[in-house]
Order: C-alpha cells, then sequence, then structure tokens
C-alpha cells in the first residue's frame, strides 16, 4: 500500500467511525413512546378472555421493529415484538391522544393471498368488499362490528396509509415499505373471568414480495399496568 492509499483508507475510515458516532448518537427510534427502542425488553402481564389465551403469549418480548404511521389524521406507532419463549411475534398499536395513549396487543391469525381478480374483490370491492362492510364474520362464526366510518353506512372505503418498518436502530437502510388498505373491527367479549373488547384489523397489503390480506386480533392494554419495560 502507498502512502496514498494508506492516508485514503485512514481518511475513509475517520469518516466511517464519524458517520457511525452520529447515528449511535440519533438512533431512529428515539421518539417511540414509553421509552420502547428496537433490541428492547419489555414483559406483557395482563387478564385475557378463554378465547384470546392461546393468541397472545404473555411474559418476556423484544422489540424487533417498529414505523411511525398516520391514520386517519391521527399519528401511531406500531411496534413489533417477538417472545423471548417461542416464535410467534405480535405487535403493539401505540396511538397518543391528547388525555391518554391508546394502546392495542395485535397478532396475526391468518393471512390470504388472492390469485384472482375475483378472489381480490371479495376483500376489496368498491361496493361489497370485505374490507369496509358493516360486520365481519370470522372463521369460527364470530360476528365483528366496523368501527371505523359512519355505522349507519352499507359500506365505507379502507383506510390506505404507507408503512415504513424500521429493523435497525441505528440504520435507516433496513427498512421494509408496506401499502395497506385497512379496516377496524370489534365486538363486545362476554367472559365470566375478563369481558373486554375484541377487535380484528383486516388489512390488504402491498410490499415488494407481493400482495395479501392480513387478519390480526386484538385487545386493548393499560401500558402502565399490563407492561413493563426491562431495558
Amino acid at each position: 500500500m502507498t502512502i496514498w492509499e494508506l492516508i485514503k483508507a485512514k481518511r475513509e475510515k475517520s469518516r466511517q467511525e464519524k458517520f457511525t458516532a452520529l447515528q449511535m448518537a440519533n438512533p431512529l427510534d428515539r421518539d417511540l413512546p414509553f421509552g420502547l427502542h428496537l433490541d428492547g425488553k419489555i414483559e406483557i402481564a395482563t387478564l385475557l378472555p378463554e378465547v384470546m389465551k392461546p393468541l397472545l403469549a404473555q411474559g418476556a418480548h423484544v422489540v424487533a421493529g417498529f414505523s411511525e404511521v398516520t391514520i386517519m389524521g391521527q399519528q401511531c406507532f406500531r411496534v413489533l415484538i417477538i417472545p423471548e419463549q417461542g416464535d410467534t411475534g405480535s405487535y403493539l398499536l401505540i396511538c397518543p391522544m391528547e388525555e391518554e395513549t391508546l394502546v392495542r396487543w395485535f397478532v396475526n391469525i391468518d393471512e390470504v393471498f388472492p390469485s384472482s381478480s375475483e378472489e381480490w374483490d371479495f376483500w376489496l370491492s368498491d361496493e361489497d368488499g370485505s374490507i369496509g362492510i358493516q360486520q365481519f364474520q370470522s372463521k369460527d362464526g364470530e360476528l365483528f362490528d366496523r368501527l371505523w366510518g359512519a355505522p349507519e353506512e352499507c359500506f365505507v372505503e379502507p383506510v390506505c396509509f404507507d408503512e415504513r418498518l424500521v429493523l435497525n436502530r441505528f440504520d435507516d437502510a433496513e427498512t421494509k415499505s408496506i401499502e395497506h388498505r385497512t379496516m377496524l373491527y370489534g365486538r363486545a367479549v362476554a367472559d365470566e373471568v375478563w369481558p373486554c373488547d375484541q377487535y380484528v384489523l383486516l388489512s390488504a397489503c402491498t410490499e415488494r414480495d407481493g400482495s395479501y390480506v392480513s387478519i390480526d386480533a386484538g385487545v386493548d392494554l393499560d401500558f402502565h399496568v399490563n407492561v413493563k419495560v426491562i431495558y
């Protein structure tokens, strides 16, 4: 290596070190609520109705990704979490409000990959698509009422938003982009131990690898009661 190559290599190394130091000082997850951050650890403990117990894994979770999105004019964070024991990932949908912060815990229960225009019409028809109709019926026959849009309308256009999932708190190149057309549904669960509201979030997702419909089930959480930030 010549002296000029050595100097060039040293300058490049110095530049990279300064760039890395700047990234470390300004992590991409610095605005997440409740002190959450990527690779951080939380513990979730809450009462669940019987119907939800097999779906949501309580205990310690690691934060694996996040996004900041705007849904119906409201800023929200989607925080992906993976349980330390098990491999079923879930996510927290966190929406800071004026007086309180709404937190819902969702897990994916099904994915559908329509292969024709007719199959897509079942979900996204402009007149009676399943993502937007007044009620959604789950596979087990439970009916969920639409929670977004005027309740008297037979059909409401899906809510559209773009999501940029961040997977590395120090490198904005490690992201995943997803386009959503979504609708929220809910029902009251008359559970003897823990009566609560159960939600279903339907979303037609488009990303680089293809398009599909995601069906997620969720419940409300009180973050300060049900979630402990370990680090």
